[in-house]
């Protein structure tokens, strides 16, 4: 990867220039606005997938392209990905599992945020507040249980009532002294960002150590195996924020979208990038969808992955450009492109299995109906082939055959490496609530981080591990392993494990039960969990003179209840 990054800048403008081109020509795809909250539309969204109309007043350029779409579909050789794959981190099968967050989470970066956050408080009038590097680690650490066990406010884990009440927590220090980190928790200095409409400003001031470390961190630690996706991810939050995004066709509709690209087998985060509204110094005319992949795509050129993304990125000049970097992609796309030949926009289809296919060069277009629904997709990935799809037949009627596109189908294979690398971050992911959406940004990262350490841990070198840890058990490891002990509680002083030696009580002498029974149940006994080999408490025929309680001379009751030693 090393030595093809030395020119991925330079080969990215080569692309984007002739991406330029090709649209000053008449060849470029239909533009994709930035889409900013305050300008949001139904129409405009950028994964709105409903159908759209297809406009019947065709240009001549569009038209004359289409001679180059032809109905004879035949296969091509493609080149083998053979580039090195997964985890390239040092440690092996022994480490523990917070070695391997702290690989993405460097000591560096926990030292930055213990210097930020006591600049900032003593910026805040609070000059006697400190802190150190093991507090910050264990603040963190508390942050991931809180995510495994959530309950309605923070408080509740120092709460009085022992059913609400967490140890693993409320041990590690006061609420108080949770609530004071709380408050000054800083990553980077406000005063260094020139203020906004200003040169050099920058959005994302607030959480660029911990941004820059994980685009650092993320692909060097590992390398992606030959599928690849790119889709979108959203951090949920709906507050107060410049570039806040809201999109109806998500689970999460109100949050701040990042562009990510992941591995499609493991759902390693490999790169992604924070999306803070329309650039103004950006290429013109070159869509956002476009400048996205390659921007994400760019250190894999060369290497002969295969890219999958959805019908927002989709385009013919982009799967041609990528190709021309030998790098194959596939996608949905949308009806309405420019570029896509009118046999493929204008194929009505109406059963299941029934399909239309185009080529041109290498770069295939496949529409395809299943249940009356069609799907069509741009590929130079996959095979022009078919496989066969067999449902299950209702109402006892007999199992139906018909094909698919393997386009298709390696579509839906690939697509959601992103989505999956959510999906796992959503199961214990860190679940506080907070007014500042930087805070949401810094959670996000502290969970991709702790995902991708756990799939460094599973495909460690010398694997695969016979016996792997679960995710559950992988989290609470890096959260103990970051508390490590630590407690900003006073603790009281230890006791010795010799008890203290005390002199004999006067007038208080063992002596025999002068009862007629002659025994009675010994009250220490009793008081604890000894019992005879029958399950009744323990008889003695001692009892002390003064005190007229039952107590065993041969067990040392006698002394453990006057608290004293012979």
């Amino acid at each position: 990867m090393a030595d093809d990054a030395s020119d991925s800048g330079s080969e990215f403008g080569d692309l984007i220039d002739q991406l330029i081109a090709e649209r000053a020509q008449g060849l470029g795809v239909d533009n994709q606005s930035d889409i900013s909250v305050s300008t949001v539309h139904t129409a405009d969204l950028s994964d709105f997938d409903s159908e759209v109309e297809i406009d019947s007043s065709e240009s001549d350029a569009e038209v004359d392209s289409d001679a180059e779409w032809v109905d004879i579909i035949e296969d091509f050789e493609k080149e083998p990905f053979e580039s090195e794959f997964g985890p390239t981190m040092p440690l092996g099968l022994d480490a523990k599992p917070v070695e391997y967050f702290l690989q993405l989470f460097p000591e560096t970066l926990f030292q930055k945020i213990k210097e930020e956050t006591e600049r900032y408080a003593h910026q805040q009038g609070a000059a006697t507040f400190t802190t150190s590097v093991a507090e910050i680690k264990a603040y963190l650490g508390m942050l991931f249980l809180m995510g495994v066990v959530q309950l309605p406010s923070y408080r509740h884990y120092w709460s009085k009532n022992p059913v609400l009440r967490q140890h693993s927590i409320a041990s590690v220090m006061p609420r108080n002294r949770y609530e004071l980190l709380t408050k000054y928790f800083h990553l980077n200095d406000s005063t260094k960002n020139p203020a906004r409409n200003f040169p050099g400003h920058d959005k994302l001031h607030k959480v660029r150590p911990v941004l820059d470390n994980a685009k650092k961190k993320f692909p060097r630690h590992y390398k992606p195996h030959k599928n690849v996706a790119v889709d979108e991810a959203m951090i949920k939050f709906k507050g107060r924020c410049s570039f806040l995004q809201y999109i109806p066709s998500k689970p999460c509709k109100w949050g701040i979208k990042a562009w990510a690209i992941a591995d499609s087998e493991s759902f390693y985060l490999v790169d992604f990038n924070i999306y803070t509204g329309k650039d103004v110094n950006c290429v013109n005319n070159v869509p956002l969808g476009t400048r996205v992949v390659c921007d994400l795509v760019k250190p894999l050129y060369k290497k002969f992955h295969h890219v999958y993304f959805d019908n927002f990125f989709t385009s013919v000049q982009l799967l041609e450009a990528l190709l021309r970097k030998k790098t194959y992609a596939c996608g949905t796309v949308r009806l309405n492109r420019r570029g896509l030949p009118v046999g493929i926009k204008t194929c009505k289809l109406k059963n299941s299995g029934e399909m239309k296919k185009m080529q041109k060069g290498k770069l295939m277009a496949v529409t395809w109906c299943e249940k009356k629904r069609q799907v069509s997709v741009l590929s130079t990935a996959n095979s022009v082939g078919n496989i066969q799809l067999t449902r299950h037949g209702k109402r006892g009627q007999p199992d139906v055959t018909y094909p698919k596109p393997t386009a298709i189908q390696m579509y839906t294979d690939n697509y959601n490496g992103v989505d999956k690398s959510d999906q796992l971050r959503s199961y214990y992911g860190i679940a506080n609530k907070a007014k500042k959406w930087w805070k949401y940004l810094f959670w996000f990262m502290a969970d991709v981080s702790l995902i991708n350490a756990y799939i460094l841990h599973v495909e460690a070198p010398g694997g695969p591990r016979p016996k792997p840890m679960s995710h559950l058990d992988f989290h609470l490891a890096v959260a103990t392993g970051l508390i490590n002990g630590f407690s900003s509680r006073k603790r009281t002083s230890e006791i010795s494990v010799q008890p203290p030696v005390i002199k004999k009580p006067v007038n208080h002498e063992p002596s025999k039960i002068t009862t007629k029974r002659g025994v009675r149940n010994c009250v220490v006994c009793a008081s604890g969990p000894d019992r005879t080999s029958s399950g009744h408490k323990v008889q003695t025929s001692w009892e002390c003179v003064r005190c007229q309680v039952a107590l065993c001379r041969e067990k040392s009751c006698f002394a453990k209840f006057h608290n004293y030693q012979n």
